[in-house]
């Protein structure tokens, strides 16, 4: 994966200024001593530099269910601890960069090719075989089903595509039909349908898609009968769908560099769960799991906000990276959360045989 970096922090910037090594004469040029006395004073006011973490143990989400045992008065995840926030991981720097291996394993398919790429991981000698399916969103959990496949014996593969959901309809990508979602689609259906895992994971950001009837109009209920279509196909052919719904959605905000600008107060860097939730994936899912009987949903909403104002640390983690996704650092936090729903839904799925029982 090509290592594509931006500069870093201001902070950052502001600690090179001050480190080069200046010649001194003693007809020592007059501006260049007010230049160094300007940079300087940058130094001295400038943003705050991020404190170093204390520990790689931050409890992220798990700080969420220490009922009692919180060092902070504040409870985690409240707006009211970020004030006494002096450590995070990821740094601010380095969040974008904080993505499960599967970017590395070139797991995910690029927008511009339909090719179906599939990643194994997990037990490859388990007996239940589960499947992850869609775009970037349900690859965010990658590390947590790993460790979760290793301790219940589930074989798992994977196939995801950037900005593409598991969906018979088609949506758009950068303002224009995203054609090649369409054929990666028809693709990736092709496979599991011929072999169909004993569960599928799916989620997706994108909530709307071009409906016909509309004259192309994108539409939310476009999506939602198009994320039906393809979830039915698959319960018809043997696999329980399980929707693990997309988390709150910050919007324009890029969380990070909110935070990286706000070291001294986070506060500014939280965004309201109501708007979030709804300019996720998460109303178009909720609407199309309702159409097909059978699918089930796993919501972690409440272990990532579980306030009315989405924070961006949660126990020493940061939670958000680039756009809407979540820390790696922060989902395997999430781990023992998502194993206590979705572990049973899995064992209640194979042991009946599939979504009908038998």
């Amino acid at each position: 994966m090509t290592d594509r970096r931006t500069p870093g922090s201001r902070a950052a910037t502001a600690t090179r200024f001050a480190s080069p090594a200046l010649r001194w004469s003693l007809t020592g040029n007059v501006a260049l001593v007010l230049a160094t006395a300007f940079l300087l004073a940058l130094v001295l006011t400038g943003p705050p530099t991020q404190a170093p973490a204390e520990t790689a143990n931050a409890p992220g989400a798990e700080a969420l269910d220490r009922d009692g045992e919180a060092v902070d008065e504040d409870p985690p995840g409240s707006l009211e601890a970020l004030r006494d926030v002096a450590w995070f991981i990821p740094d601010t720097d380095d969040a974008r960069y904080d993505m499960p291996r599967g970017y590395e394993y070139g797991c995910e398919q690029n927008q511009e090719d339909a090719e179906a790429l599939r990643c194994d991981f997990g037990d490859p000698d388990g007996e239940i075989t589960v499947a992850m399916v869609g775009d970037s969103k349900i690859l965010q959990w990658q590390s947590a089903v790993a460790t979760l496949a290793r301790e219940n014996s589930w074989r798992v593969r994977s196939y995801t595509k950037s900005n593409c959901g598991l969906h018979a309809g088609l949506q758009t990508n950068h303002g224009e039909p995203y054609l090649n979602c369409r054929a990666w689609n028809e693709d990736v259906l092709t496979d599991l349908l011929a072999d169909p895992p004993d569960v599928v994971l799916v989620s997706n950001y994108v909530n709307t898609a071009l409906d016909i009837s509309e004259e192309l109009a994108e539409t939310q209920a476009a999506m939602v009968s198009a994320l039906a279509t393809s979830w039915r196909q698959l319960e018809e052919a043997g696999s329980a769908v399980v929707v693990i719904l997309d988390n709150p959605s910050p919007g324009e905000q890029t969380v990070y560099e909110c935070v990286a600008a706000h070291l001294n107060d986070l506060r500014p860097c939280a965004f309201d769960r109501a708007d979030g939730i709804a300019r996720s994936g998460q109303p178009a899912q909720l609407a199309a799991a309702d159409e097909v009987p059978g699918v089930r949903t796993v919501d972690l909403t409440d272990s990532i906000c579980p306030e009315e104002q989405c924070v961006p640390v949660i126990g020493n983690v940061l939670v958000y990276r680039q756009g809407s996704h979540l820390t790696d650092s922060y989902v395997r936090t999430l781990t023992r959360p998502l194993g206590r729903q979705l572990v049973p839904i899995v064992a209640e799925s194979t042991a009946q045989g599939g979504p009908e029982g038998g």
